[in-house]
Formats: C-alpha cells, sequence, structure tokens
C-alpha cells in the first residue's frame, strides 16, 4: 500500500523528462522542411517583387541624376556631362552587365576621367562606378575664357569667364607661352617643359598654403618659362599677384637641383610677405624674391624707380 505513490512519483518523472511517446512524434514536420519551404516561399514573394519592379521599368537607371562623391573639388557641370553621356545611350538595364560595362567605358573616355574602377549596383535602379578623377590644379587662356588643366597637363572641359574658384582659392594661371593658346580643346594634353614646371608649382601651391592665404592671393599668373635657366642673375620662374606684385620663385619643385631653397621655404617667405599687407602697419611692397634664405623685398616705388632698380 506504502509503495503506490514511489511508483506514481516515478511514472510522473518519466513522463515529464522522457521520450515522447510514438503517437505524438508522428504528427511533427521536419524542422529542415518546414525551413525549406519557408525559404521556398520567400523566393516566390522576391521574384514576383523583381518582375513588378522589373515590369514597371525600375530597374533602368536614371542617367539624368548623376552625384560625383568626393572631398576634391570638381567642377560641377562635370556631373552634367556624365548624365549627358550616359543617356544618349538609351536605356541602361541595372542587371545587365553588358550595358555596365557599356557605361563604363562611355565614362573612362572623358577627359576629366583618369581611371575607371569597379561597376555595381545599387538596387533596383542605381549604378555606382569607382572613378578617379583628374584633379584641375591650374587653367590657362583660351581666347575670352579659361579651361583647367590637370596635374598631368591634360585640358579639362568646362569654361570659365575667370579662373574658378576651388572654396579656398583660385586655381593659379599657366602662361604666358611663346606659342598660341586659342585652340586649345579639352582633352588635350600641354606637354611643354613650361607647363610641367608651372603646374609643379601650383601643385606645390596647394600642398603648402592653406585655405585662408590661398584666398588672400587672388588671382596668380605662374610664368614658369625660365624656371630651368635659374641663376642668381636669372629669377627663374616668376609670380604674378595681383596689385602689381611679382614673386621671384627660381626653379619649380620639380627639379633636382643642388643649392635650391627648399620649396616649402619659399612659400614661407610669400606668406610672411602677405601678412605684413594686412598687419597694422600697412606695409606694402611690389616685389619678393624668395630664392635665399633671406628674402628680400622691395617696398612698393613708382615705376621710374623700379627701373632703375632692375638696372643695377
Amino acid at each position: 500500500m506504502r509503495a503506490a505513490p514511489e511508483r506514481r512519483v516515478g511514472q510522473e518523472r518519466r513522463a515529464r523528462f522522457g521520450r515522447a511517446p510514438r503517437a505524438s512524434r508522428s504528427g511533427r514536420v521536419p524542422t529542415a522542411l518546414l525551413l525549406g519551404l519557408l525559404l521556398l516561399g520567400f523566393a516566390w514573394f522576391v521574384g514576383r517583387i523583381d518582375s513588378a519592379v522589373r515590369a514597371a521599368g525600375h530597374h533602368d537607371v536614371d542617367t539624368r541624376r548623376v552625384r560625383i562623391a568626393g572631398r576634391d573639388w570638381v567642377p560641377r557641370d562635370w556631373e552634367e556631362r556624365i548624365a549627358a553621356r550616359l543617356t544618349a545611350l538609351g536605356p541602361i538595364e541595372a542587371r545587365e552587365r553588358e550595358a555596365l560595362e557599356r557605361a563604363a567605358a562611355e565614362i573612362a573616355a572623358m577627359p576629366f576621367v583618369a581611371h575607371v574602377g569597379d561597376v555595381s549596383t545599387v538596387w533596383p535602379d542605381g549604378l555606382c562606378v569607382d572613378v578617379v578623377l583628374r584633379r584641375p590644379r591650374a587653367c590657362v587662356r583660351v581666347g575670352e575664357l579659361y579651361l583647367c588643366v590637370a596635374e598631368d597637363g591634360v585640358v579639362l572641359p568646362g569654361a570659365w569667364p575667370l579662373p574658378p574658384d576651388t572654396g579656398s582659392g583660385r586655381l593659379p594661371v599657366l602662361g604666358p607661352f611663346d606659342w598660341p593658346t586659342d585652340e586649345l580643346l579639352p582633352g588635350d594634353r600641354l606637354d611643354s617643359a613650361e607647363v610641367e614646371d608651372g603646374l609643379a608649382i601650383a601643385t606645390s601651391l596647394f600642398e603648402h598654403l592653406g585655405p585662408d592665404v590661398q584666398d588672400r592671393l587672388g588671382i596668380v599668373l605662374i610664368d614658369a618659362r625660365e624656371a630651368r635657366a635659374a641663376s642668381v642673375d636669372n629669377p627663374g620662374a616668376q609670380l604674378f599677384l595681383e596689385g602689381r606684385r611679382v614673386v621671384l620663385f627660381g626653379r619649380a619643385p620639380n627639379a633636382d637641383a643642388p643649392g635650391e631653397l627648399p620649396v616649402a621655404q619659399k612659400w614661407r617667405h610669400l606668406e610672411a610677405a602677405l601678412e605684413l599687407l594686412d598687419g597694422p602697419a600697412g606695409e606694402d611692397w611690389d616685389l619678393l624674391d624668395a630664392r635665399w634664405d633671406q628674402a628680400v623685398l622691395r617696398p612698393r616705388i613708382s615705376p621710374e624707380q623700379a627701373d632703375a632698380w632692375e638696372t643695377r
């Protein structure tokens, strides 16, 4: 009589912790089968959405909307030029690889594009292209307008009535040259020595002068025709600033000339000279010789005095 409760406890323990009876197990759906059915249903659902999107034309890339993402300044009309070039191709299906490669080839053919990398889609109708753009570092005057020039000497699209403002200062102007520039076109490459030296100076300007100093400079004309002939008697490259000021710069930074003052020091000389113009005394000057350890600064003098000074 006393053993019965113990047997009931044992039976309850077996019912609670033991295996389920066969009858209840036979009615279950296997987990793998259930997961497979869910995946099939999801694939069907995505397929229906994809078919609807395709039927509505939402896989076609809207080539009218182009945005160039990056930190460097680029002319705003470059986005418009890419959009026009792609629109001329007709509809671009975001899921057709050949169509994407044709779009990438069109972008690569533009003068301001140095390299095109991966092309990928942004679902459902976006297109992402990795590009390396040529950076405008100076400009040249063509007729009454200015065209940008990249670091490698390629003339870039876009005409400006004045040297363009990059947000920190205006691009310096290369010239004058001993050859005509009125027939230059975007895509042309300038490969003369004076252009190479002038671009080296322009690039150095961006590297060594802060935005405030660049803005203070205003429009700068870089005449690098004599850069490679610089000597004690030959000032080499010259920078012509607003306000009829001239900077004697010597050789360009791309020259490997022993004894040449480091280019960073030349720019420090110019920065210090600009500070004098804004100082409390308002010290004006019209010539800075930045070629030496100790810069030579000439206070502004009359044209007659300047002629006498140059004939010493």
